[in-house]
């Protein structure tokens, strides 16, 4: 799952992903900060390959607001595309969920 940061600031993402009630992978990746060559990425890697989560929570370092959620279950699809994007927005950047149903023929992606 790629991350993208607007934002002038680097930021650490917490992202917690759950199968059932159950804490199934936890994972943190620094996020470098936008800058005039362009945004600050990063991809999260290493899930376990059998993993199929129920539910996603993403938290940006510091964020005030409560975690981003992300309900797999919500969404009848076979194959779901998942990429994080930390808003320039002062002083809190938000931190949304952009997913497509169909990453491989789909690159139209929707805010969660």
């Amino acid at each position: 799952m790629r991350v993208t940061n607007q934002d002038s600031r680097a930021h650490t993402v917490h992202v917690l992903l759950f199968d059932g009630d159950s804490l199934a992978h936890w994972a943190s990746q620094q996020v470098p900060a936008a800058d005039d060559e362009g945004l600050g990425t990063a991809t999260f890697e290493g899930y376990p390959p059998d993993l199929e989560p129920t539910r996603l929570l993403a938290r940006r370092d510091e964020q005030t607001s409560a975690a981003t959620q992300f309900d797999f279950t919500a969404h009848d699809a076979d194959c779901l595309g998942l990429r994080l994007e930390i808003g320039e927005q002062r002083p809190d950047p938000h931190l949304v969920v952009w997913y497509t149903g169909d990453p491989c023929e789909n690159e139209t992606a929707t805010a969660e």
